[in-house]
């Protein structure tokens, strides 16, 4: 591990964020832990989702920010009080629809930003913040947990006095975010979407709603990175033990049917890459971690 020492002009961080957002070639990424009942869950994720269910609202503001026009809710219950994003976009365009990119069948729904939640700590990667289905004054939406102290990763790269303690842990996090990215066949992945606490070094991926698509085929644009990742045993371990059965009770009420095999082509080509990247290795006599 290493500390990256930032320079009086700003220079060195910038080089090290920058090369970080190229550094995933390499990426190595660390197992995530996993509950007892197969979700994936942390005891912390259920008491924050039991917070996020039950919470009083206090306060409901606009964010200004986002083609989705989320709110922001303040909740408390007790001694806790915690903010939260809330979405209600529900939208499905059948044919051809462009909006970055000309897609075919576009949707932008609330229920995938749970569905990439459940998802996250199914495969035991452990990065989306918490996010659970809650209807506020008659409208059904997802309910995210705010991050505090956190910067966009575009930020983090413009920031001429950002520190970086762990450049090695936040790579690997980041690698993390790959497997996920590939896994949801996310579509809108950008640094203004990527929350990073740089004290942590932790990394927060979010805006999901337009992830899920039908390809079978891992997203182009994750492609080049994660043939290079060493897959951590025990991710790989729960990405093998997701099943349809798995994937219904946790996300079946959240996608349509097709979207959900979608999934399992996705992570079955993404286990033969690593299973192929790993033979590599082997006969190269360099050891995966």
């Amino acid at each position: 591990m290493r500390h990256v020492q930032i320079s009086s002009t700003g220079k060195t961080s910038r080089i090290a964020l920058r090369c970080l957002a190229l550094a995933l070639l390499t990426a190595l990424p660390i197992a995530a832990h996993a509950s007892d009942d197969g979700s994936g869950r942390s005891d912390e994720d259920r008491a924050m989702e039991n917070f996020l269910l039950h919470a009083e609202i206090v306060k409901i503001e606009d964010v200004g920010e986002g083609i989705t026009k989320p709110r922001r809710v303040t909740l408390t219950q007790g001694n806790l009080r915690h903010r939260a994003i809330f979405k209600t976009i529900d939208q499905k365009i059948q044919g051809e629809v462009f909006t970055k990119r000309l897609e075919k069948d576009f949707s932008d729904k609330y229920t995938y930003e749970v569905a990439a939640y459940r998802l996250d700590r199914l495969a035991g990667l452990g990065l989306v913040p918490v996010t659970v289905l809650r209807t506020i004054n008659g409208e059904a939406g997802s309910l995210q947990l705010w991050i505090e102290n956190v910067i966009t990763f575009e930020e983090a790269v413009q920031d001429e006095n950002a520190e970086i303690e762990n450049f090695d842990l936040l790579v690997e996090r980041l690698g993390l975010m790959y497997i996920l990215d590939a896994l949801i066949y996310n579509v809108d992945r950008n640094f203004g979407n990527i929350l990073v606490n740089l004290d942590e070094d932790r990394f927060y991926p979010i805006d999901h709603s337009r992830a899920f698509r039908l390809s079978r085929k891992p997203l182009e644009s994750t492609r080049g990175k994660t043939d290079k990742l060493a897959i951590p045993t025990e991710v790989e371990r729960r990405l093998r033990a997701i099943d349809i059965e798995t994937l219904d009770n946790r996300i079946g009420e959240l996608l349509e049917e097709n979207q959900v095999k979608a999934i399992l082509e996705r992570r079955n080509k993404l286990l033969k890459t690593f299973e192929k990247q790993r033979k590599l290795s082997d006969s190269s006599g360099v050891g995966l971690r």
